[in-house]
């Protein structure tokens, strides 16, 4: 596997626009987010998982902040398949992060689950509960731990030999 290129992380403020970029290229190693669209999970997205992705040296892929054509579910099942790991935020138990983990289980793409510890109280589902999550009590305290799962979860991956 070719190591990744390092990028840097990226701070929005509320004075900058939110970009539109073109859907990053397939040749290039990505996670994918699957998180509800809400506006109060931009700070989750904006200050925890798209700077730790950047910061392991991935392209961060959450689908509603690229631009891209064709059929949505075509592109969400392209790039979950494309993904070296997917991240779920359980958070609101949004059908579709559900929807988009199964399909990763079910392609054996590493996940990585994510849920606020007020969701925890609130009670997971029982086909996730006896999964590995990350709790957080904080946006600060999840962008700290991060970068350090994410490596964690993609080297077992990125280290096994190519099969010939």
């Amino acid at each position: 596997m070719v190591k990744p290129s390092s990028h840097a992380a990226v701070l929005l403020t509320s004075n900058t626009p939110e970009p539109a970029e073109p859907i990053a290229s397939l040749d290039e190693p990505s996670v994918f987010v699957a998180m509800p669209f809400a506006p109060r999970f931009n700070d989750l997205y904006y200050y925890a998982l798209l700077p730790a992705v950047k910061a392991v040296g991935y392209q961060c892929i959450r689908l509603d902040k690229v631009s891209y054509t064709g059929d949505v579910i075509d592109t969400i099942k392209a790039r979950i398949r494309d993904a070296e790991l997917v991240i779920g935020v359980l958070d609101s138990l949004n059908p579709n992060v559900f929807l988009e983990v199964g399909y990763a289980w079910g392609l054996n793409i590493p996940t990585l689950l994510i849920v606020s510890e007020e969701q925890i109280k609130d009670k997971l589902p029982f086909d996730v509960i006896s999964q590995r999550y990350l709790g957080y009590d904080s946006i600060r305290e999840l962008a700290s731990r991060l970068p350090n799962e994410i490596r964690a979860v993609l080297k077992p991956r990125n280290s096994r030999p190519d099969p010939d």
